[in-house]
């Protein structure tokens, strides 16, 4: 942008947007940093940031509005004397046609400055720090009670039949088989056989038989004998 189009924008601004911005800071200055940065003012030309870049300081003529929602060490300036000391103000929010966010407004510079001198400047403006203001209160979500546990049935397990078998015949003992008796094969034994003893002969005595007639007793006289001795 040329600088006498960017003059014409910063004078139109400062008779129809005289308003109060808001900008988010440290405690004890509203514009933090040990230097004015490129990103912000453009490169430099001989060590010095030039007037006519695009950029410049971002304020918010809504404190809410503001990157992060700060509710601590937020400063504010009316716009109408920042004219001075070599500043403009250009309005270029969304909400007048800007193509920058909602109730943005950039402070400009009108003249040359290096780094750490502007930086300075900024801060030597007419800057109120506002009150800090809580954060908003958050209700917590009502967390609605769980509905009760549907009653679990759990289906009886079908007895399953138990069948029993037949105790089994026990088998009868195989009676014992008999064992033929080995034959001694290493000394056998014979058994010889014996012949029956003849029986004896008896030969009849031929006195006897001759006697069988009758019989005949003898007496005896002992000489030992007291008595008499008597036969019938």
């Amino acid at each position: 942008m040329r600088p006498t189009s960017l003059l014409f924008v910063l004078l139109l601004a400062a008779f129809t947007d005289a308003v109060k911005v808001f900008r988010a800071g440290q405690t004890k200055v509203p514009v933090t940093g040990k230097a004015a940065k490129e990103k912000d003012f453009g490169k430099l030309v001989d060590g010095e940031f030039q007037p006519g870049h695009n950029g410049g300081l971002s304020t918010n003529i809504d404190p809410a509005l503001l990157p992060g929602k700060p509710t601590r060490n937020i400063y504010s300036i009316d716009s109408s004397p920042i004219m001075a000391g070599g500043f403009g103000f250009l309005a270029d929010g969304s909400d007048v046609g800007g193509t920058t966010g909602k109730g943005h407004r950039t402070i400009l510079i009108t003249k040359s400055f290096t780094p750490p001198a502007l930086l300075a400047a900024l801060n030597a403006l007419h800057w109120e720090k506002e009150p800090d203001t809580p954060k908003p209160f958050k209700a917590p979500t009502p967390v609605a009670a769980p509905e009760p546990a549907a009653p679990v049935v759990v289906a009886p397990k079908p007895m399953a039949l138990i069948v029993v078998a037949p105790n089994a015949a026990a088998p009868n003992p195989a009676s014992p088989k008999p064992v033929a008796a080995k034959p001694d094969v290493v000394n056998p034994v014979v058994a010889k056989p014996v012949a029956p003893k003849p029986e004896p002969i008896v030969k009849a005595s031929p006195k006897a038989a001759a006697k069988h007639k009758g019989l005949h007793f003898r007496v005896i006289c002992s000489r030992r004998s007291t008595g008499s001795a008597y036969a019938a």
